[in-house]
């Protein structure tokens, strides 16, 4: 199993690779090769806190997810 393989199966829906750049758990590395690996379109956010569970529940992160959502999924007007 590849991950960087099966990525690019998600074309072409919008995807969201949100690492922590000091993340214990999952290597850096990691992050940016999914990202690299991935197809338009995609963005990618690296965050800076200081450990895995921190980059989980950091309000960067809440911001960045909803404003992909509201860019990914935008409402149609009445």
């Amino acid at each position: 199993f590849s991950p960087a393989n099966s990525i690019k199966q998600l074309w072409p829906r919008p995807l969201l690779v949100i690492h922590g750049v000091n993340d214990d758990v999952i290597p850096f590395e990691h992050g940016e090769r999914l990202f690299e690996a991935a197809y338009e379109p995609k963005r990618r956010v690296w965050l800076t806190a200081e450990d895995y569970a921190q980059s989980l529940t950091s309000k960067e992160a809440l911001i960045e997810v909803r404003q992909f959502f509201d860019e990914a999924i935008p409402v149609p007007a009445i």
